[in-house]
């Protein structure tokens, strides 16, 4: 989840899709990626983020931008964040104040995160910040699908 849903969470979304896949795990674990606050619903992603995919094997040129709203956290086991921010706008969609899942940092899975911290909007910079906001999340997912991994291997045994 980010804010537009056309850089980080698209990339997200491709990433992962890619690692539950390689890890025979793709018909288990869905992956859908959204946006806390998408301008243009059904936008395709930000080229540099298609471009920058494609060059590490990954197409998320089918991925369209999508509002995140109450239906989609309530049929989500877990939801990961880019921001802080984003993480209380999501709770915020519920008004007793409890969001019903897990909403998690992506950056808390980070082999060095001692504290979570957000994974930076790229849209607004240039190539090196895209490719560094790139490396972070794919180093993120890596302990995630991780992470996700063993927990469905110990609830199979």
């Amino acid at each position: 989840m980010c804010t537009a849903n056309v850089c980080r969470s698209p990339l997200a979304e491709g990433l992962l899709r890619a690692r539950f896949q390689a890890m025979g795990l793709s018909r288990r674990i869905q992956v859908r990626s959204a946006g806390t606050r998408v301008a243009q619903r059904g936008r395709r992603p930000d080229q540099r983020a298609v471009k920058l995919a494609a060059e590490m094997g990954v197409n998320i040129r089918g991925i369209r931008a999508r509002q995140a709203d109450t239906a989609m956290i309530l049929r989500s086991d877990v939801v990961l964040v880019m921001e802080e921010a984003h993480r209380r706008e999501l709770e915020d969609l519920f008004p007793d104040g409890e969001a019903p899942v897990g909403i998690q940092l992506l950056a808390s899975y980070l082999p060095d995160a001692e504290v979570a911290s957000d994974i930076p909007d790229p849209y607004f910079g240039d190539w090196q910040g895209f490719t560094e906001v790139f490396l972070r999340i794919d180093a993120a997912l890596e302990g995630f699908a991780n992470t996700q991994a063993r927990a469905l291997i110990g609830l199979a045994s």
